[in-house]
């Protein structure tokens, strides 16, 4: 069963992502159900080998506490 707990009146769950055999545990991943993709940290999905190729779509999304830089799935 997935938990889902609410933040600020939006849905969020932990996400595990696992890429070769190797795994690592998404905090606060946000459900939205309107999306037509879903977006990752790169930063994040590094730590299991996951990089942009070449022609991967990317972009860098502003924070308040940082920038991102996301690869969309």
């Amino acid at each position: 069963m997935i938990t889902i707990k609410e933040l600020s009146e939006l849905p969020f769950i932990e996400a595990t992502v696992t890429f070769r055999g190797q795994s690592i545990k998404l905090m606060n991943v946000l459900i939205d159900t309107g999306s037509a993709g879903t977006i990752f940290s790169v930063n994040k999905l590094e730590a299991i080998g996951v990089k942009p190729e070449a022609n991967d779509v990317t972009q860098t999304i502003p924070s308040v506490d940082l920038s991102l830089f996301i690869l969309k799935i």
